[in-house]
């Protein structure tokens, strides 16, 4: 059996049949339309709409400036290594230390 050639020219859909939006400046995708607009206004023009009162941080995204104040000002460590002292307070920083530090201990 011959292998097929990838439909190309066929726009890719999601289940409820919206098609793929693409950003004019860059390869970014989204289904949805208002996340590509998202995207341009911080990445392309550079828009920090959320202002830190403690510093001179600024961030496109509510929970990135969330984000910066639990890591930055609030020093919020929630997230414990059960295998050593390593504090993080973010979910994601544990699970690369987990998998940087304690990968190889079975």
């Amino acid at each position: 059996m011959a292998p097929t050639a990838p439909l190309e020219s066929t726009p890719k859909v999601d289940r409820e049949g919206k098609e793929l939006t693409s950003c004019p400046h860059c390869s970014f995708t989204s289904f949805k339309p208002y996340n590509v607009a998202a995207h341009v206004k911080s990445v392309h023009c550079k828009i920090r709409d959320f202002s830190c009162d403690l510093c001179d941080f600024k961030a496109s995204k509510k929970w990135n400036l969330r984000s910066h104040m639990k890591n930055v000002h609030e020093k919020l460590m929630e997230f414990n290594c059960k295998l050593c002292d390593f504090r993080s307070s973010e979910r994601e920083g544990l699970v690369k230390h987990y998998s940087d530090q304690h990968s190889k201990m079975k």
